[in-house]
């Protein structure tokens, strides 16, 4: 962690005494949100990504007992929210982090992984 001292001054014009801000590095915040139920695969999209395909995830995460997360360059989503995976604007041939953590120790990461896999290079075919 490294401290990055910085002068703050009011609209009058008068200085403030310096403050000390703790910022991290990029790698630090990485490690904190892995948990040791996580999984992450690097992937890229066949298809589009549109409310379908983030319906169908969310459903195969209710069913796995898992949280599907999709990383976009600075953007992510996951299954707690449809907007959040339906923002991210995936277009085919979108590189994409996919990201599965288990809930529970019963947490079905495998399937979770294959079908969700299924959905980002094939799409959803049937209506729902």
């Amino acid at each position: 962690m490294k401290t990055v001292a910085r002068n703050v001054k009011t609209k009058d014009g008068k200085r403030l005494p310096k403050q000390n801000l703790h910022t991290k590095s990029k790698r630090e915040i990485k490690t904190e949100s892995k948990s040791e139920n996580m999984v992450s695969f690097l992937r890229v999209t066949q298809k589009v990504i549109g409310f379908r395909e983030c319906s169908k995830l969310i459903q195969i995460a209710n069913e796995t007992d898992t949280v599907i997360k999709l990383i976009s360059g600075k953007k992510q989503g996951t299954t707690e929210s449809i907007l959040s995976l339906v923002t991210l604007g995936l277009s085919a041939g979108t590189s994409i982090v996919l990201e599965i953590d288990g809930r529970s120790e019963f947490a079905d990461k495998h399937t979770a992984f294959h079908s969700a896999l299924e959905v980002i290079t094939k799409g959803c075919s049937d209506p729902q």
